[in-house]
């Protein structure tokens, strides 16, 4: 059922494809609705040419409404939508519901689908995660495989960001020591003061060190990088994250979960 609103003389129809993140839900503190959103990763006008841009759309709904229309639309669908556009998106006013007809757009979403691969000397094929726009692989570290992550800029990953990568690689062994030493240093004590299991002891610097299991290292545009760790139940299941960067190396630790 339409609104009555989207009749206004400023409200057009859309045609889109869903983003790769489908309709999500946000609430601000100290707001009653919350915010349904999601982004058009290419849409157009009625009859007009296909825009090759993200549009972003929202709209105050009650609760109930975001988990309704999640389950009725969903990542790369083809839909039909009325809304104001604004300088900062488009304002939704109604979701009309699926659009098969428009070739155009299936084409598009077909496309986004398509695995999409970029082949590096070091790691071999790294394939695009669409949803969060990062490059990723399992790859060989020490002897281990782990996670990569390095984001994407256009269709291929970040210079700075690869280039780091390939420096870590290079030097495996010292930065996995340098890793380790940092977590001890500034994890150890916490341990041993606050997370202590009924009839536990201390642990040693080595015990703790070889509860450790790398498990991803994520890299961000810039070139600094974050490694993640199973933590082997040292603090009941938390992972343990350092933030650092080449020229710095590890400037912190802490847990996570």
């Amino acid at each position: 059922m339409e609104s009555p609103e989207s009749h206004s003389p400023d409200v057009v129809d859309i045609f889109g494809v869903m983003g790769p993140d489908g309709v999500t839900g946000v609430k601000t503190r100290g707001e009653e609705l919350w915010t349904l959103q999601f982004t058009l990763a290419a849409w157009k006008y009625p009859d007009q040419t296909l825009q090759e841009k993200a549009l972003k759309v929202s709209k105050k709904v009650q609760d109930e409404i975001i988990g309704i229309t999640q389950e009725r639309f969903h990542p790369y669908d083809v839909v039909h939508i009325k809304g104001r556009i604004t300088e900062n998106g488009a304002q939704l006013v109604e979701l009309v519901g699926p659009y098969s007809p428009a070739h155009d757009l299936n084409e598009y979403a077909r496309k986004l689908q398509e695995p999409v691969i970029f082949k590096d000397s070091t790691f071999g094929s790294l394939k695009l995660n669409q949803r969060y726009g990062w490059y990723e692989a399992n790859i060989d570290w020490m002897g281990h495989s782990i996670n990569l992550t390095i984001p994407a800029k256009n269709t291929e990953p970040g210079k700075e960001a690869l280039a780091a990568a390939h420096s870590l690689w290079k030097a495996q062994a010292e930065w996995q020591q340098r890793m380790t030493n940092y977590i001890l240093e500034e994890l150890l004590e916490l341990k041993n003061t606050a997370w202590l299991g009924e009839d536990e002891k201390e642990l040693a610097g080595e015990d703790f060190a070889n509860a450790l299991e790398l498990e991803t290292i994520s890299l961000d545009a810039e070139g600094g990088f974050e490694f993640w760790y199973n933590d082997g139940n040292l603090f009941w299941g938390h992972s343990i994250f350092v933030v650092g960067n080449l020229q710095d190396g590890p400037t912190r630790a802490d847990l996570a979960g």
